[in-house]
């Protein structure tokens, strides 16, 4: 049997580390926590358990080495040590619960280390982007049959499984909601928002077309089975931006400067996506009011009302004290940014959104595409309008979002570049 050395040692592990921290996170987060509203205050969760270990590989494989993207590293390295900071004063003086600050540090600290080291990936045995591609492509078809047999939510904690009937999330809110292994229905979509524009950024890395397509109606289906009308606007702004973006690099192939051909496709594509527009706005308005977004900024106004009376925040007291909005009463601010500072103090949610925002406006910068443009604004709808990411699900989601908005990852644009290239001068 084959020796092997140090170097290769260190690339199987770091291989491994990889691969369970993809296959725990997209089939298997389990989680524990003692409290009753446990999907708000989870503690020890298993994938994290992975990645200290690799963001600790990754570090000392390329120490030597020169960073990229320097100065965001260290503007969003700041921000952790901040929020940090806050987070520990203000947990050991009011709340006494350290977890959400030891996930997100840990999530903030990994998306840090691959942007200083996108070289990250070379070190494996294996393609992690199509690793991921089928990770994620498979669960999400698992949520599908999961869906078929009669279930919306499975929930993995404190070493049981809790699986929630489609038939109790109909009598409860009169719609299908299917959730899968993300606890809510936005958290759900936000996910297939974030593998659409994955899926689309890698799209040369399927098998074929074939594959590509089937990866893509997946996740649409998943979307449309979430009943999320706010994820399915999110789609087609990100269908937007590949639009625009597929047209241009057309015009700039063909050289062309003007011509009626490319007019009337590009107001055939405009009238259809007003026409796409129209169709959700009247089936939207039939189930919620687009005045107040949803309800949504009734919440949003006294949301921000609590807040000012509970500048440290509201603690464990999340989910259980209801919010008071007048006609109807609600838990939460239906806003990711909105309930960091609601519930973990102003001080330490105004940091939260400056990393999350920094990086937002750093990636659209770096990317620099109308795709990356929509992608992002995409995302941030959904995270202003519901509560649609928690903490367990902020790595993965740092991960995607930073491997799609890479500006040397418009693989499957150069791709087909490429191809287009090889027909012409096959074809002279």
């Amino acid at each position: 049997m084959k020796q092997l050395t140090k170097s290769e040692w260190y690339t199987e592990i770091y291989s491994w580390l990889i691969r369970i921290f993809i296959v725990l996170t997209f089939f298997f987060p389990m989680y524990y926590s003692s409290f009753k509203k446990h999907m708000y205050y989870i503690g020890l969760l298993w994938p994290y358990l992975f990645l200290l270990p690799i963001i600790g590989m990754i570090v000392f494989k390329h120490r030597k080495e020169k960073w990229q993207n320097k100065k965001m590293a260290i503007w969003l390295s700041c921000l952790t040590i901040l929020y940090a900071g806050f987070s520990y004063y203000v947990n050991k003086q009011y709340h006494h619960w350290m977890w959400e600050e030891i996930h997100n540090t840990i999530a903030f600290l990994f998306l840090i280390v691959i942007l200083i080291y996108p070289q990250w990936k070379k070190d494996l045995n294996f393609d992690p982007v199509r690793y991921l591609l089928g990770c994620i492509t498979l669960s999400m078809f698992c949520a599908i049959v999961f869906y078929r047999l009669g279930y919306a939510g499975l929930l993995l904690h404190n070493d049981q499984i809790e699986m929630t009937r489609v038939s109790d999330m109909v009598k409860k809110y009169g719609e299908t909601r299917l959730s899968w292994i993300y606890y809510h229905k936005s958290q759900f979509a936000l996910m297939q928002i974030v593998f659409l524009g994955f899926a689309y950024t890698y799209r040369m890395k399927f098998k074929n077309r074939i594959y590509y397509i089937f990866a893509q109606g997946i996740f649409i289906v998943c979307l449309i089975l979430s009943h999320s009308w706010t994820a399915l606007a999110a789609a087609a702004l990100l269908l937007c931006g590949v639009m625009i973006d597929r047209i241009s690099c057309y015009l700039k192939e063909k050289k062309s400067k003007f011509s009626w051909k490319y007019i009337g496709i590009g107001f055939a594509i405009i009238f259809a996506l007003v026409l796409l527009a129209g169709c959700l706005f009247l089936q939207i308005s039939r189930e919620r009011n687009l005045l107040t977004l949803g309800s949504r900024i009734p919440i949003w106004k006294t949301g921000l009302q609590v807040i000012k009376e509970n500048p440290q925040g509201v603690g464990k007291a999340f989910g259980e004290n209801l919010i008071d909005c007048g006609l109807f009463l609600t838990n939460n601010c239906h806003n990711v940014f909105l309930n960091a500072v609601f519930r973990f103090s102003i001080p330490v949610g105004s940091l939260f959104i400056l990393y999350m925002c920094s990086y937002f406006i750093y990636a659209v910068y770096k990317k620099h595409s109308f795709f990356g443009l929509g992608y992002i604004i995409a995302i941030l709808m959904m995270l202003c309008i519901d509560y649609s990411l928690l903490s367990y699900g902020v790595a993965s989601f740092l991960l995607l979002v930073c491997l799609t908005m890479q500006p040397d990852n418009r693989e499957g644009m150069q791709h087909s570049q490429g191809e287009s290239k090889k027909k012409t001068s096959s074809g002279a």
